[in-house]
């Protein structure tokens, strides 16, 4: 990793050291996306693959343009693309925009990502500011477009400023404000958000949501031995895909199309429920009569309810998990059998 440093904050903590305390606790990695799809683990294992999951999905604390255009030129007749052309920083520069705090490329070339740290990062659950997000989208926006960023970038994850195979620099320690930022570009009055498949065109929010999240299930159940990795990839993968809408489901809804995807694809991994038989609401149907048979056979001969107590120690385990906690040490806290921890979050 080739970095480049200007200055230190009055902490004489790098911009660097803020990208990795502000990282998920177990954020989305990849060496090659496309070749081993994507996993979940614990930062401090993900960080040393080459993309990492840089916002936490309740809240944004980076803008990451990403950058990869590859400049054409006529050569003995010929247009030509020479990837060496490829310069975000000269779009910066031409457009009068903030250099990055961190500025990611390939050394092969000269793909980039652009990181802008936000001082005060961005909630987006569903009880956040509309405003603010709002404002967010329309920001990130207006500067993709000014540096002529790819429209297509998911957000998801980015290459990782930590590993030895990208040209680091460093810029700038200090966060962005972001009506900083707004300062430099002009902001749309909407933001459109893309569709990301044509088949979900015109579906609710939840059936939209496991439209695309099904698939995505699909595509990368090969890569997990446990279920309970694999549910926190859906479930991730949900949240994620909540964020586009303006209006977003509440956090028990997107724990609830989680749950049936993970279970539905898990059980039936082959080929046959990879093709679309059954719709969001087919598949609700489906479980609705799968519980009351259920309900039925737990009256006859059932023992005690769900307490308030479990309750309690259901929403204390999803906290832990959530702080990157193992099923152990989620136990040995709420004093309860590992075995009872992993059927939680089954």
């Amino acid at each position: 990793m080739i970095v480049e440093e200007e200055k230190l904050t009055k902490e004489n903590k790098s911009i660097l050291d803020v990208f990795y305390e502000s990282l998920p606790a177990r954020p989305y990695h990849s060496n090659n996306v496309s070749q081993e799809g994507v996993k979940i683990r614990p930062k401090e294992e993900a960080i040393k693959y080459k993309q990492v999951q840089f916002n936490h999905p309740s809240y944004k604390k980076w803008i990451v343009i990403d950058y990869d255009k590859d400049e054409i030129q006529l050569i003995d007749g010929k247009l030509v693309k020479t990837s060496y052309g490829c310069d975000a920083l000269g779009a910066l520069e031409a457009n009068n925009l903030p250099y990055p705090n961190i500025y990611v490329s390939n050394p092969a070339n000269g793909h980039a990502h652009l990181f802008y740290c936000l001082e005060t990062p961005v909630y987006n659950t569903e009880n956040s500011s509309q405003k603010a997000i709002s404002y967010f989208k329309k920001i990130e926006a207006a500067l993709r477009e000014k540096i002529g960023g790819d429209r297509a970038y998911s957000s998801l994850i980015a290459k990782n400023p930590l590993h030895k195979d990208w040209r680091v620099q460093v810029f700038r320690d200090e966060p962005f404000e972001l009506d900083e930022i707004a300062e430099y570009v002009t902001l749309p009055q909407r933001v459109a958000t893309a569709v990301k498949r044509p088949d979900v065109a015109g579906l609710g929010r939840n059936s939209t949501i496991f439209e695309i999240v099904r698939f995505v299930g699909y595509a990368n159940i090969k890569f997990y031995d446990s279920y309970s990795d694999f549910y926190d990839f859906i479930l991730s993968s949900c949240q994620i895909e909540n964020v586009s809408f303006l209006e977003m489901l509440g956090c028990k809804e997107i724990e609830q199309i989680a749950k049936s995807i993970s279970k539905w694809i898990w059980k039936h991994n082959d080929p046959y429920y990879s093709k679309r038989k059954l719709s969001y609401e087919e598949f609700c149907q489906k479980q609705k009569v799968r519980s009351i048979k259920g309900a039925k056979i737990g009256g006859e001969t059932g023992g005690r309810g769900r307490t308030k107590e479990d309750e309690k120690k259901r929403i204390k385990a999803a906290k832990y998990k959530d702080k990157g906690l193992s099923i152990t040490e989620i136990a040995n806290k709420l004093k309860v059998d590992k075995s009872t921890v992993s059927r939680w979050f089954k």
